[in-house]
């Protein structure tokens, strides 16, 4: 594969909810290995797309290519198991189960015929692996044992990260993964995805402007639904045209 080979491409992309067009004809490539961030305004459309790329929504217009193949309108079971994972605005955890039981049911979910109870003990074994091994990654290794619903929002992000990363996806968008956390759990989940850069091809929400710019090889900016420009970070801070519709408002 080339340099910068394409992994996900939306081609016109559109979504309208009655008279009002949330997306309009989107064109963005997502290069393989990337971390790129898609900023804007409140009520710019960046959720809705999130959601059509993750099968939540289908588009009204144009096409989602995933590795070459068009998946427009693909329901999100699909998507995922072409290998898009996802995580939400807001955490999708089991609170009476442990952090471990959490992460399992993740790792478990992704083999063949995971819900069958007669799986030999080797093969939990592996899923155990798996699961303590995706905890370490995301710095929860310590909490395994303590119910989900007892860690702290930014910790519950951190599992949630885990989960979806515990799926093994080739693609994986994160949803506002920063919203309601404190500048140390911030800081942290801005740490964890610095180490998961290039090891996965990343695709953030986020409106954490210093997470954005620490994060990211480029930023792609819709307003009202449009895509405004997309560039390496110096370029979006430097362009007067996204400095007037969205940067320069704080």
């Amino acid at each position: 594969m080339g340099e910068h080979s394409t992994i996900l491409a939306s081609r016109g992309l559109g979504k309208s909810f009655g008279a009002l067009q949330v997306n309009r004809n989107i064109n963005l490539d997502v290069r393989l290995g990337e971390a790129l961030a898609i900023i804007g305004p409140n009520g710019a459309g960046k959720t809705t797309l999130i959601n059509q790329i993750a099968g939540a929504m289908r588009p009204d217009e144009g096409q989602i290519l995933f590795l070459g193949q068009n998946i427009t309108g693909f329901p999100a079971y699909r998507m995922a198991r072409l290998g898009i994972g996802r995580s939400f605005q807001r955490t999708t955890l089991f609170p009476e189960f442990t952090v471990f039981e959490n992460m399992r049911l993740a790792a478990q979910s992704q083999l063949p015929g995971w819900f069958h109870i007669w799986r030999p003990a080797s093969g939990w074994e592996d899923i155990n692996d798996a699961a303590m091994e995706t905890l370490e990654t995301v710095g929860l290794a310590g909490r395994s044992q303590l119910a989900a619903g007892a860690l702290s929002h930014g910790e519950q992000r951190q599992l949630e990260l885990g989960m979806a990363l515990a799926l093994r996806p080739q693609l994986l968008l994160l949803d506002e993964p920063m919203a309601g956390m404190s500048l140390d759990e911030s800081l942290r989940i801005t740490e964890l995805l610095l180490k998961l850069k290039g090891t996965i091809t990343l695709v953030l929400v986020e409106h954490d402007m210093d997470a954005v710019f620490a994060i990211a090889d480029r930023i792609a900016v819709l307003v009202y639904g449009e895509l405004l420009a997309v560039g390496d970070p110096e370029t979006i801070r430097n362009d007067p045209a996204v400095v007037e519709a969205y940067l320069g408002e704080g």
